[in-house]
């Protein structure tokens, strides 16, 4: 995969997570097919991503944060979905040994925390 094109996927699913996990905020009501389209693209985004690798720690890191935000909000109900999200904890745990101290890190282990 181009490393361009990962980051721009890592980045617009940390994105949308977020702006999942803020819908609402601003207007104080969410319409049900706002829901609906982003829980689909957070889950697709997830799906492309769950299983690839970045180019270095850090980005392998902002690629975790991103996948765990996605799970934090979006809706799933598989067992497919569970084996997912069970190999990206594991794959937290083992670049949170890793990676030396910064916010990228405070982060992750506050993602990891909200998803468990």
């Amino acid at each position: 995969m181009n490393p361009s094109n990962l980051q721009s996927q890592i980045r617009t699913l940390y994105s949308k997570a977020d702006e999942l996990c803020h819908l609402g905020d601003s207007a104080g009501f969410v319409y049900s097919d706002d829901l609906t389209r982003l829980n689909k693209e957070i889950h697709q985004l997830i799906n492309i991503l769950w299983n690839k690798e970045g180019n270095s720690l850090r980005e392998n890191a902002e690629l975790c944060l991103a996948l765990l935000l996605g799970y934090s909000g979006c809706m799933y109900a598989n067992p497919e979905d569970e084996v997912k999200r069970n190999s990206i904890f594991t794959r937290t745990q083992q670049i949170l040994t890793k990676l030396p101290a910064s916010q990228l890190k405070e982060q992750l282990y506050s993602a990891l925390h909200n998803v468990l």
